[in-house]
C-alpha cells in the first residue's frame, strides 16, 4: 500500500507541475500574441494557446472524475490541481 500511495502522489504531483507549466506557457503566448504582427505566426500561436486550454480542460475533467469516484478525495495535491485547472488562462 505505501508504494501505491507514493505512486499516486507522484502522479498527482506530475499533473500539478503540468498545470503550472500550462499556465506559464499560456501567459508567454498571450504576451507573444500581443506583440505579433505576422498573420501566420499569430495563427500558430493561437492554435498552441487553444491546445493548452483544451489540455487544461482535460485535467479539470480528470480532477472531477477522481473526486466523483472518491479517489484521493482528501489529497492536497488533488486540491491544488483542481485550483490550477479552475483558474482561467490568459486570453487574447
Amino acid at each position: 500500500m505505501p508504494k501505491t500511495v507514493a505512486a499516486v502522489d507522484s502522479l498527482l504531483g506530475s499533473l500539478c507541475r503540468e498545470g503550472c507549466w500550462l499556465r506559464e506557457r499560456a501567459s508567454r503566448l498571450q504576451a507573444d500574441l500581443e506583440r505579433c504582427h505576422h498573420p501566420a505566426l499569430c495563427a500558430r500561436l493561437q492554435r498552441e494557446f487553444d491546445a493548452l486550454a483544451a489540455r487544461r480542460q482535460a485535467l479539470g475533467e480528470l480532477c472531477r472524475q477522481l473526486r466523483r469516484r472518491h479517489l484521493w478525495r482528501h489529497s492536497f495535491s488533488l486540491a491544488l490541481l483542481e485550483e490550477l485547472c479552475s483558474r482561467p488562462l490568459a486570453r487574447s
